[in-house]
C-alpha cells in the first residue's frame, strides 16, 4: 500500500497514528526545535506530498519528529522546556534538536 510520493532522496523519518484533535507534532533539526498542533496539519489521500510543518534554513535536516499528546523532550538526560506552539510552516524557534529524544513516557 503506498502512503505518500517520496522526492528522490526524501527520506521518511517518523510516523504516529494520533487522534487528530487533540495532539500535536514536535519537530527537531539541527538548528531548531518545532511544536505544532495536529489541528493545523490538512488532510492528505494516499499518494500526496504531505504538508510542510517547518520551515527549515539553508542546509538545515529535519531530524526527529514525534506525534501525540502530552509530548515530552530530554536531552543530555535531562528533561527540557518544549517551545510555544507555532502555526503550520513557520521556522521553529533557535534550539538545536541534536540528540533530542521525545514521546509521552521517557
Amino acid at each position: 500500500v503506498k502512503g505518500m510520493n517520496l522526492t528522490e532522496n526524501a527520506t521518511v523519518i517518523s510516523a504516529s497514528i494520533v487522534e487528530v484533535d487533540s495532539g500535536q507534532v514536535f519537530s527537531c533539526s539541527y538548528k531548531t526545535m518545532k511544536l505544532t498542533d495536529l489541528s493545523e496539519v490538512p488532510n492528505r489521500n494516499r499518494g500526496a506530498k504531505g504538508v510542510i510543518l517547518q520551515k527549515l534554513q539553508k542546509e538545515d535536516l529535519l531530524i526527529h519528529a514525534y506525534a501525540g499528546t502530552d509530548i515530552k523532550a530530554i536531552k543530555a538526560g535531562r528533561l527540557i522546556k518544549l517551545p510555544a506552539v507555532n502555526s503550520r510552516a513557520a521556522q521553529g524557534v533557535g534550539r538545536s534538536g541534536t540528540e533530542v529524544k521525545a514521546g509521552t513516557s521517557l
